[in-house]
């Protein structure tokens, strides 16, 4: 019976094919802590009761999204429309004054071509300094808990991570 393992030309070639792609998804991932620690992010909310989502969208989060993206050091910008309300996202390089000042006065442009009835901006600020996740899930039917604890505390720190939450 002549089987796909028995042939070492085959063999070799799955497994160099297994260790490509494994060495593929292995260069992608990111290990220890996050470069942008001093990153920040802020929300923008503009209220306006009694205006459908789709207003919304058209008079107040197109033109929020537009003048934040125009912030020396935006990341990403998105927003979000329903209604009665708009809220915009901007995420930046950098968490100092100036860029704070530079999304007040982005929203405060857009707030003033609004009508009377338009509520004030609302601006929510929030670090993004958190560093990677990882979660990770053993079983042994050999080792105690404590025992597999030791092997994941072991593998983990052998990993290089910074942190074990």
């Amino acid at each position: 019976m002549n089987t796909w393992y028995s042939r070492p030309v085959t063999v070799l070639c799955a497994l160099a094919a297994v260790l490509a792609l494994a060495g593929l998804l292995l260069s992608r991932v990111e290990l220890g802590t996050r470069q942008t620690a001093s990153a920040s992010a802020y929300s923008v909310t503009i209220r306006h009761y009694g205006v459908d989502a789709r207003e919304m969208e058209r008079s107040v989060a197109v033109p929020l999204e537009d003048r934040l993206s125009e912030i020396p050091g935006a990341i990403e910008v998105r927003s979000t429309s329903e209604y009665g309300k708009a809220q915009a996202t901007i995420s930046l390089r950098s968490d100092d004054a100036a860029a704070y000042a530079s999304v007040r006065d982005a929203a405060e442009r857009v707030y003033a071509q609004l009508p009377r009835s338009a509520q004030r901006p609302e601006i929510v600020s929030s670090a993004q300094g958190g560093g990677p996740a990882w979660v990770a899930s053993m079983t042994s039917s050999g080792l105690s808990e404590s025992e597999l604890a030791w092997v994941a505390l072991t593998l983990v720190m052998g990993l290089a991570c910074t942190r074990v939450v």
